[in-house]
């Protein structure tokens, strides 16, 4: 997993981009609390790469156990670009992915039954490709780097490319 800082901040008002997504908790002791051995809860959003999507689904066993560990945990939000089901859906067109046919009932249910969110395109998501520096052509890598950076979500992906676009980091996974 690797934390997105944007390198620069998009210019205007990106808060109108906010995926709908509902937070979850992760615990964590604050500074002031950790003599008394209390805890306070802080919010964690998983963004999963399409590739880690694919794998949750087809070969569970690509991904690292911790990381299985924090997606499957009822405390952490799972959330899923539209940009991802569009990759997966032109990568399944000739067949090469070898899943169901029927893409437009297999995410929804897939969608439901792991209780993850979806993160639509916005308009601050568009406009701040063009902050973003040009280290990968490709278009959906680029967006979905985009939508992370803007809404300040943990991306699980075994892509470095990913990596390359931050200036901080802090990598869970990456291969």
């Amino acid at each position: 997993m690797v934390r997105l800082v944007p390198i620069e901040q998009p210019q205007g008002d990106v808060s109108s981009g906010r995926c709908a997504a509902t937070p979850a908790r992760r615990l964590r002791r604050s500074a002031t609390r950790r003599r008394a051995g209390r805890v306070r809860a802080e919010l964690v959003s998983f963004y999963l790469g399409t590739h880690v999507l694919l794998w949750l689904q087809s070969a569970p066993e690509r991904i690292p156990g911790r990381v299985r560990s924090a997606l499957e945990s009822r405390t952490n939000v799972t959330v899923v670009s539209v940009v991802s089901i569009w990759e997966i859906a032109i990568k399944a067109s000739p067949g090469r992915l070898g899943i169901v046919s029927d893409l437009g009932q297999w995410f929804p249910g897939e969608i439901a039954r792991n209780d993850m969110r979806l993160l639509p395109i916005e308009l601050s998501h568009a406009v701040a490709i063009e902050t973003l520096a040009h280290l990968n052509r490709d278009p959906i890598d680029r967006l979905l780097l985009v939508q992370g950076m803007v809404e300040g979500l943990s991306i699980v992906t075994a892509d470095r490319t990913f990596a390359r676009y931050v200036a901080r980091l802090t990598p869970i996974w990456v291969d």
